[in-house]
């Protein structure tokens, strides 16, 4: 089978961060740069014919968090983590 994953990234405040600090200038740009290269290194993990099937994995929104948004619960917990961030994007209206 065929399949391809949409994707809406979304950078953090602390990854922005760190990159801000490495590219002080056109941050920006270098942010959607390296969030398409992660993006590509994992679609050359699912490009091996010996899985059988074909997954096409395409960015279709970048957001680019500066600031932690408002109301978000932080945790060293990812899927803790994830499930705030779901919560506070609904409210946002992230349109996930």
């Amino acid at each position: 089978f065929n399949a391809t994953i949409e994707l809406a990234v979304f950078v953090d405040k602390s990854l922005y961060g760190g990159l801000k600090s490495t590219f002080p200038e056109d941050t920006d740009r270098h942010v959607v740069n390296v969030v398409t290269a992660m993006i590509n290194a994992v679609q050359i993990l699912y490009d091996d014919p010996s899985l059988g099937h074909t997954l096409t994995f395409l960015i279709k929104r970048i957001e680019v968090l500066k600031e932690d948004p408002a109301g978000l619960e932080m945790s060293n917990d990812v899927e803790k983590l994830l499930d705030n961030f779901c919560k506070v994007a609904k409210v946002n209206n992230f349109n996930l």
